[in-house]
């Protein structure tokens, strides 16, 4: 029974091959070429260039279990199609569809990863206890893992992206073997524990502050074990159950206070955990640009405002437009006021009342407060610290402490919390 099992998981008996041709969620990509099994070909599927721009704009999400995707040879035998729910029972072992590659390529910046000693080396295999019956050779290693990663950062473009990789299982076996795959691959891209003290104080600082001093890779560990506090840092986030969570208004499971991007200090739901990421379900995490926007350069005179009519940004080139300014609330940025009175796009005028000030809704519950002041009016919101030629303030780490604690947020199609809780990167 046991030989069965391992050959229906492992896609390596007959029934259920596939077609010549795309199947299943490559269909749908569009890709240009497909493996003997229907998947796409690392690297082949074709990106929506406005879905890349409104993700880096709000960026922060995560492939749950990243590694046991289709495209690499796990779930050899699914037969579940996307989306769910299924008409009838179907084999659905695997997590993903798609390669490391077309997953960053797509916009995920996080990847929850399992690591287990078998087969003579650490490999990323989605296991259990038994390691016998659901461990290869053929199943690839966390190496081979990091240097696809790896590779995709030092193309041109990619290198300032910041990665974030959680080992939810982190290979304690041979912490030897889990570094050296780690500083090989990444070099000094990884902030390490001793850099964090030494550079920051044992703070974290914004991503934005992390990005700048080259510092663009982070790993994580939700262990006791910290592998020898080489490479690897405790988790930051909070855990949050699934049952926990409840639709807008309410959006039980959410924390109060700041939700805006310094590492130490994140939104309960900054990282969703997805399964089978896939261009549409990504579109559904948009809540920044409207479809084709932003329509001109960006540059340092450009002027944004949230539409009333569709509910999205849009960039209007001319200080001309005579609008209401979005005001946050200083203490409670999920607060906002419109100023009193209109005017043209402006950092130097103050248009918002005490306690206010002139603003952008950070993640999607923010931004979904300000749609509901708003009504059917156009309002600027603060973009400016985004543009080109804009120098942010230097940071401010006194009187801070680092706060760390843990998260295991695995969920499957929920894109309810995707739309209502995937932040901005930077620091306003």
């Amino acid at each position: 029974m046991a030989i069965i099992f391992q050959l229906l998981v492992h896609g390596l008996c007959i029934v259920g091959s596939l077609a010549a041709g795309c199947s299943y969620l490559s269909a749908d990509a569009g890709c240009g070429k497909c493996d003997e099994r229907g998947h796409c070909i690392r690297g082949s599927v074709p990106i929506d260039p406005w879905l890349s721009f409104a993700l880096k704009t709000q960026r922060d999400l995560q492939g749950h279990n990243a590694f046991n995707t289709r495209a690499d040879n796990y779930g050899g035998n699914d037969t579940c199609a996307w989306p769910p729910p299924y008409k009838r029972p179907c084999w659905a072992f695997a997590n993903q569809e798609f390669s490391f590659t077309d997953m960053l390529n797509m916009g995920i910046r996080g990847f929850e990863i399992d690591n287990y000693w078998c087969n003579n080396d650490i490999r990323m295999a989605h296991l259990g206890s038994d390691l016998k019956l659901l461990c290869f050779e053929r199943t690839k290693t966390f190496a081979e893992g990091m240097k696809e990663i790896g590779d995709w950062l030092k193309k041109e473009g990619n290198t300032n992206e910041l990665i974030r990789i959680y080992l939810d299982r982190p290979g304690s076996d041979r912490p030897d073997i889990v570094n050296n795959a780690l500083l090989e691959n990444f070099g000094n891209r990884i902030i390490t524990p001793l850099e964090l003290q030494s550079l920051y104080n044992g703070v974290w600082p914004t991503m934005r502050t992390l990005q700048a001093d080259g510092n663009n890779v982070v790993v994580l560990i939700n262990s006791n074990d910290d592998l020898g506090g080489v490479t690897i840092h405790k988790a930051y986030w909070t855990n949050r159950k699934y049952g926990s969570f409840t639709p807008y208004p309410i959006c039980g499971g959410k924390n109060a206070g700041r939700y805006m991007a310094t590492l130490r200090r994140r939104h309960t739901l900054s990282y969703p955990a997805m399964d089978f990421v896939n261009q549409q379900l990504l579109k559904t995490a948009v809540f920044t640009w409207a479809p084709g926007e932003p329509s001109q350069n960006l540059e340092e005179e450009s002027c944004i405002y949230l539409s009333g009519s569709d509910r999205r940004w849009h960039v209007f080139q001319f200080l001309s437009k005579i609008l209401y300014f979005a005001c946050q609330h200083t203490g409670n940025k999920d607060i906002w006021t419109l100023s009193e009175t209109t005017g043209r796009y402006s950092l130097s005028e103050t248009y918002c009342p005490s306690k206010f000030k002139f603003g952008i809704p950070q993640n999607g519950y923010r931004n979904q407060k300000l749609i509901e002041l708003i009504g059917e009016r156009d309002v600027w919101i603060n973009y400016s610290p985004f543009l080109p030629g804009y120098t942010p303030p230097k940071e401010d780490l006194s009187g801070t402490t680092p706060q760390s604690s843990a998260s295991d947020i695995k969920s499957k199609f929920i894109i309810w919390i995707i739309i209502f809780s995937v932040p901005l990167f930077q620091r306003i």
